[in-house]
């Protein structure tokens, strides 16, 4: 069996035209076991159970950028979108039906193959944080969390 490693990735969300992050973390996959027939034993004339795959309900996929700036980066963006994200009370925009949005993530081989792919739906900024703090001149980390209230293999 040969060794598949993932050379790049791509988070789209359908809101924004192009953004660029350092990492995702995706969440797992999870299928529930349908019918009553189980594979049992590797004998002959084992009983075989159907698997059939399950909606994965209200996950989070964390996400990670360079701080930035520049109006148009990834940074920037994401920030415009967690205050659009966030109540009134805590001087946002009191998350309108419009702050969700839908998008996809896929993963790629070194030649340009999709290797794997999901769907997401009802996707919001749930959490921000930012990297620690140094005066050893590193780049700038922001953490965001994606609540994602529908997340399918595509």
């Amino acid at each position: 069996m040969a060794i598949v490693t993932v050379e790049n990735f791509e988070l789209k969300l359908d809101k924004f035209d192009a953004l660029k992050f350092k990492s995702v973390d995706v969440p797992a996959y999870k299928t529930d076991i349908q019918g009553g027939d189980a594979l049992m034993s590797g004998d002959k004339g084992a009983v075989r159970q159907t698997f059939t795959k399950k909606r994965e309900a209200a996950v989070q996929i964390t996400v990670k950028t360079i701080a930035s700036g520049n109006a148009k980066s990834t940074s920037s963006l994401m920030r415009k979108w967690l205050k659009e994200c966030m109540p009134k009370s805590e001087n946002g925009d009191g998350f309108p039906d419009a702050a969700r949005t839908t998008g996809t993530i896929k993963t790629f081989n070194a030649a340009g193959e999709v290797i794997d792919s999901w769907k997401l739906s009802g996707v919001w900024v749930c959490k921000y944080t930012i990297g620690q703090l140094s005066i050893g001149g590193g780049l700038l980390e922001e953490t965001y969390t994606l609540q994602v209230d529908q997340f399918d293999p595509a």
